[in-house]
């Protein structure tokens, strides 16, 4: 990516967000294993108890959703630099200075079964990067800001 980024002048490098790499995965699916284990020690053990195990279950859906999700779309790597922003997939490297960008749609719905709230990056090309919404403690993304303050600075369109 580095490579790919100087050939394209982005500049220095700012920060950088990835999502769904093989620790992401197994993560995932390590959650949704203790989940299981909790609903049949639930249900064997406390029978009267059985309604917990819903919660239980619901977490177990999510987590192996996330996993398959992951594992389809592959680990996906966002650099931001200042002259433009850099992004793997499956579908290799993609590069692209600010006057490249049209617009940072907003977030309109939440993938919590496939990975999440993403942004959407259009390009002026019609290409799509889909960058993945990553909160801090505070609530907020600072890697989305910062991408959405350099395309403001560069008269770029921000939803």
């Amino acid at each position: 990516m580095a490579r790919v980024a100087a050939e394209q002048e982005l500049g220095e490098f700012i920060d950088a967000r990835s999502w769904g790499g093989r620790q992401y995965v197994l993560a995932k699916l390590a959650a949704s294993g203790g989940c299981l284990a909790g609903m049949a020690l639930i249900i064997g053990l406390l029978h009267f108890l059985y309604i917990f195990s819903v919660f239980l279950l619901f977490y177990f859906v999510w987590g192996i959703s996330n996993a398959i999700a992951a594992a389809i779309r592959g680990p996906q790597f966002t650099a931001l630099y200042a002259n433009g922003v850099a992004a793997t997939s499956r579908d290799g490297v993609v590069a692209v200075t600010w006057p490249q960008v049209a617009r940072l749609g907003k977030s309109d719905r939440n993938r919590g079964l496939t990975g999440g709230r993403r942004f959407p990056l259009y390009l002026a090309d019609g290409r799509c990067l889909q960058i993945p919404l990553v909160r801090g403690k505070d609530g907020t993304d600072q890697f989305i800001a910062r991408i959405a303050a350099a395309l403001r600075q560069h008269g770029r369109v921000v939803e």
